[in-house]
């Protein structure tokens, strides 16, 4: 995270803190005793945009539309996730990375 803090501008969209919160905050999760990590990152909130063309670009899970788009309406460089729905998605911007990929880009 301090990384991240230091030398990214990191954007964070609506959709994504909401379903953040959704999650932590579960039945589910209340065992784990789950901390709100946006509380110790500096970023730029981005406000969600419905969108309308799901078929111009495939991504097998349609709830991840929105991260998508609010990465691309957001004009993002790279797309930071493990969700596994995104590796076979071939767009120019933002560049698609796992943690490891991003670790081993930028990190080392």
């Amino acid at each position: 995270m301090q990384y991240i803090n230091s030398n990214c501008e990191l954007l964070i969209s609506d959709y994504i803190i909401v379903e953040y919160d959704r999650v932590i905050n579960s039945k589910k999760m209340s065992k784990y005793n789950c901390i709100n990590i946006f509380d110790q990152l500096l970023f730029k909130r981005i406000k969600s945009i419905d969108y309308e063309d799901k078929d111009h670009i495939k991504i097998r899970d349609n709830n991840d539309y929105q991260v998508l788009y609010d990465a691309i309406n957001g004009n993002a460089d790279i797309l930071l996730t493990n969700d596994k729905d995104f590796n076979n998605i071939e767009i120019d911007k933002p560049r698609i990375l796992n943690l490891k990929q991003f670790y081993e880009e930028f990190m080392q």
